[in-house]
């Protein structure tokens, strides 16, 4: 790289062709801020297997409508202080789509006939604004179009008032799975003055794409068609802890969703003020699906749908996501409104203002969805009024998401920057209250027919935390002994002291009994006993034979007795000072039944 500072020109390019005829200028200046200006004067072509960079704090100054044409790669990476700006010397007329007078021609990624495997594409810390892709030329991506198979990474980097004729304001994505990281878009429009063209996408468009949103901001970006600040077509689009904000458009104010089927996730966003003409609000579904997780859908508004719309066999699944504040005509609260009868959006672990009783349109009367686990309270954010939606200590939302919410793929950040696995499980919601504790796993079960208390399942408590658990047998049956980390414990009312995760059982035991109807029943007494026990029937008959057994608790037979009695009323004394304490089952078989009682040797 050669660099002449002394009036000359700094050469900034790696293999860079000029075509033939062109008047391409490569003066810097020493602007008032110190900054080096590339003047461009004609369209630029990066040819397939050239790389072109651009060094920090350039100024790319396009002096006409003017693009650049790459096959090749670019390489554009400013820093924080030192951004690289692409700008226009004139923005008369930018706002008109139909023409090509102001402002400057955008970046043009394509594919080479070729097929070649071109080097990946680098825009870092850039600034770009005033372009447009007017309906005589490029018609899609005000800023930045790229088709194909390229590999391309918009990082850092801030979209300012560029136009659209047809898709995307600022990026037009077509069969590419770029990646968009930390990047902000403001005050960019997709628009014509043809009301049976629509435009799509006012900050970013996709078509058959894969792309990879994060981390980013949407603020003031239009459409006359659908999606203010995003559209989607055919596409997989992954969107996560990106904030979408007073975006405008006739259907989707914030984001549209159409001819999409996709499994990818929306996750830990924020969906805010954004207004459509007609229908969605913040989203707006036609004929596409994906997934929705922690994506707080607050204080949108539309003539339908003030939060959410769905149309031609729709359904998005939604989890651990706040829908509240949403409304028709800017007064009618309504989060829900679903056009046909045939959309099913699922719902599970939301909290939904109104619940589904407040769905509106045909399929919203006759709702055909999913709708699961979730709540209508007062989410409890911290200050919503300065733009603080995270939890504050007590809300409903926290630890009221999905149990399984790891499994459904949501990003491990919430919209903060903090964990999003804090607590005994993920809140409701794109932020997570942030817990001070430890928890530890406490998982009960009841072997055979009884209750506990708890009651069986998986339960959290805080480290050191001293938990009670009791058991109760059904009819016909008895408790035995709880399994425990420590061991067996006979008491039906223990107590564990939470120091790691858990698991106990507690044990229970058939007991069989005549009902006294049938004619005869048996007490066994002192229980608790010392040495002797008696078994004793006043009701059985004098000839009726019986079979005594004691048996442990592995069954092993450990006294037998057979006979048969002599007279009306049965009394049977039993020497067990052999028996080590602990607790025994008595058996007793007779009169074509089977009768079992727990006794306890002290």
């Amino acid at each position: 790289m050669e660099n002449k500072n002394n009036g000359g020109y700094l050469n900034i390019f790696h293999r860079l062709r000029l075509l033939p005829g062109m008047v391409f200028t490569l003066l810097f200046l020493t602007s008032v801020h110190g900054q080096d200006t590339l003047h461009v004067n004609s369209n630029v072509h990066i040819l397939p297997g050239e790389v072109m960079e651009i060094p920090a704090g350039t100024v790319v100054w396009f002096h006409g409508y003017y693009h650049f044409n790459i096959e090749g790669s670019l390489i554009a990476t400013g820093t924080d202080s030192a951004p690289i700006l692409f700008t226009a010397a004139d923005t008369t007329g930018l706002w008109d789509t139909h023409t090509n007078t102001g402002g400057w021609n955008g970046l043009r990624f394509s594919s080479s006939d070729k097929g070649t495997k071109e080097a990946p594409s680098l825009l870092q810390n850039c600034i770009f604004e005033f372009s447009k892709a007017s309906k005589g030329d490029f018609q899609h991506g005000g800023a930045i179009s790229v088709y194909g198979e390229r590999d391309i990474l918009i990082e850092d980097c801030m979209f300012y008032h560029n136009y659209a004729y047809r898709m995307g304001g600022a990026v037009y994505l077509n069969r590419n799975n770029a990646h968009i990281h930390n990047s902000r878009f403001a005050y960019n429009t997709a628009q014509n003055m043809e009301s049976e063209v629509w435009a799509y996408g006012g900050g970013i468009a996709t078509y058959e794409s894969r792309v990879v949103i994060s981390w980013s901001e949407f603020e003031f970006n239009s459409a006359t068609g659908m999606g203010g600040a995003l559209n989607f077509e055919k596409s997989h689009p992954t969107v996560y802890n990106t904030v979408i904000s007073n975006n405008y458009a006739p259907l989707g104010g914030g984001v549209g969703v159409v001819r999409t089927l996709s499994a990818n996730l929306f996750s830990n966003n924020l969906i805010i003020d954004n207004t459509a003409l007609f229908f969605g609000g913040g989203m707006a579904f036609v004929d596409g699906s994906v997934i929705v997780a922690n994506t707080n859908i607050l204080n949108n508004t539309s003539a339908y749908g003030g939060g959410l719309y769905f149309n031609e066999i729709s359904s998005p699944v939604f989890y651990n996501s706040i829908i509240r504040g949403n409304k028709m005509n800017m007064e009618v609260p309504n989060q829900v409104w679903i056009f046909d009868g045939v959309s099913g959006p699922e719902f599970y672990h939301c909290n939904i203002e109104g619940g589904f009783e407040d769905f509106y349109g045909s399929g919203g009367d006759d709702f055909q969805g999913v709708y699961l686990d979730n709540i209508d309270e007062d989410p409890m954010f911290e200050n919503p009024e300065s733009m603080n939606f995270s939890l504050a200590a007590g809300s409903p939302c926290i630890d009221a998401g999905l149990h399984d919410s790891e499994q459904v793929g949501i990003y491990h950040y919430d919209l903060a920057g903090n964990d999003r696995f804090s607590g005994i499980r993920v809140d409701i919601g794109a932020f997570e209250f942030q817990d001070p504790f430890t928890y530890y796993s406490l998982v009960i079960v009841a072997e055979g027919q009884g209750e506990t208390h708890p009651p069986a399942g998986e339960h959290f408590y805080k480290e050191n935390e001293l938990v009670t658990l009791s058991a109760s047998a059904h009819e016909n049956w008895m408790f035995e002994h709880w399994i425990t980390p420590l061991g067996s414990q006979e008491e039906e009312e223990i107590q564990i002291e939470m120091q790691s995760d858990y698991s106990v059982t507690a044990v229970f035991l058939p007991l069989t009994h005549i009902p006294e109807a049938s004619g005869g029943s048996f007490s066994v007494y002192p229980n608790p006993f010392t040495n002797r026990l008696v078994l004793h029937s006043p009701l059985f008959s004098s000839g009726e034979e019986l079979v005594v057994r004691v048996v442990n608790l592995s069954g092993e037979t450990l006294l037998h007795h057979s006979v048969t009695n002599q007279r009306h009323g049965f009394t049977l004394p039993l020497d067990l000072s052999h028996l080590t304490s602990g607790m025994y089952l008595v058996v007793v078989e007779g009169f074509s039944e089977t009768y079992t009682y727990k006794i306890v040797k002290e």
